[in-house]
């Protein structure tokens, strides 16, 4: 899972005092969001009941939360050394206008789907559905596509996914998928790469509240997850989900957009089926033999050979030896570009490799 930049964090911070107006339209319209909630869910929260918690760090508190496992995922993906000095005034004025204008209003976007994300769970309903008919099954699938997810997926969150320090409220969730714009990933490295990677971001998150919404309204719990700064470890899970593989840079790989898309997710009451076959099986030994990314990594960070560890199964990329690149280019995204999923056809690959693995 990717971690947000320290560099655009402190450059969001010290941009936002320009983005006021906007910042405080943005609060206005998430109290108004809570003003919107049901009496009984307010008279909750008054009474201080656990469905009325409305921060990350209470959900570990609430009775009803699920917890990580001593051998849980950490959040390891280092940040941008803070010894070192970066500000806006290390930026082109051509670069920092594109910030201003298109990666600042994303990351934006991407907090007020956050603060909506906690702020709703106040509108569980007492007694959630549990039951998944074919036919909602169905609604799900066509709601999430419509509201612009590119792919769905079902699976269980086993508590070793979940990230250290965090919790769901439902062991099953809806994955979801959106491919990021392949002509600005095409730059990558590029502040316009980075536009598209953010804004797919912004995207998921705002699709996965929509989602948890309809699911409310049918009577289900829900619990949206953010494509940024998720709850859970979500490569494993879409690929649990049989929604692709990962490939040897650690990303899901699938039918369309190769590596190049973001995942997000929406934790649910309902009893989701499982995937018990993964028809993307086979990319796992395309990428042992083809192993380009592991060649084109400007920092050799992409093991030639996954590593074993717990819990996360194997892990393919040196996070120490990725950061610096990775932060000081406004991301990276070399091992998206140059990946042949990304290049050339997936069906095409799929056809080649297995007539010559015969």
């Amino acid at each position: 899972m990717t971690s947000p930049q320290h560099s655009l964090d402190k450059m969001m911070q010290q941009a936002y005092r320009k983005e006021q107006p906007r910042a405080a339209s943005l609060a206005a319209r998430v109290k108004r969001e809570a003003g919107n909630m049901t009496d009984s869910s307010m008279d909750r929260t008054r009474q201080g009941d656990h469905r009325g918690s409305y921060s990350e760090e209470s959900l570990c508190c609430r009775e009803d939360a699920i917890l990580p496992s001593r051998h849980s995922v950490p959040i390891n993906f280092p940040q941008r050394d803070r010894k070192k000095k970066h500000d806006r005034s290390t930026m082109s004025p051509e670069t920092l206008k594109t910030f201003e204008e298109t990666i600042l209003p994303n990351r934006i976007r991407c907090m007020e789907a956050q603060k909506r994300s906690i702020a709703s769970l106040a509108c569980e309903p007492d007694a959630p559905r549990s039951e998944a008919t074919e036919e909602l099954l169905g609604e799900i699938r066509t709601m999430a596509l419509q509201l612009g997810a590119d792919r769905v997926g079902f699976t269980r969150v086993p508590r070793h996914l979940i990230f250290s320090g965090k919790a769901i409220l439902y062991e099953n969730a809806i994955m979801l998928a959106q491919d990021m714009d392949r002509g600005r990933i095409a730059t990558s490295p590029s502040m316009e790469a980075a536009q598209a990677t953010f804004e797919t971001y912004a995207n998921l998150g705002e699709i996965a509240n929509s989602l948890a919404d309809f699911l409310r309204e049918a009577g289900c719990g829900a619990q949206a997850g953010m494509a940024l700064g998720g709850l859970s470890f979500y490569p494993e899970l879409a690929q649990q989900a049989g929604m692709g593989v990962r490939g040897r840079n650690g990303l899901l790989i699938s039918d369309g957009p190769g590596p190049a898309q973001r995942l997000g997710c929406v934790n649910t009451s309902l009893n989701l089926p499982q995937t018990r076959e993964n028809p993307h099986a086979w990319v796992t030994d395309f990428c042992n033999q083809c192993l380009h990314c592991v060649r084109v990594c400007p920092m050799d960070a992409l093991y030639d050979e996954p590593k074993a560890k717990k819990p996360e199964g194997f892990v393919y990329l040196d996070s120490e030896r990725c950061r610096p690149y990775f932060s000081d280019n406004h991301g990276c995204g070399i091992c998206i570009a140059e990946c042949p999923f990304f290049r050339r056809d997936y069906a095409t690959i799929r056809e080649r490799f297995l007539r010559s693995n015969l």
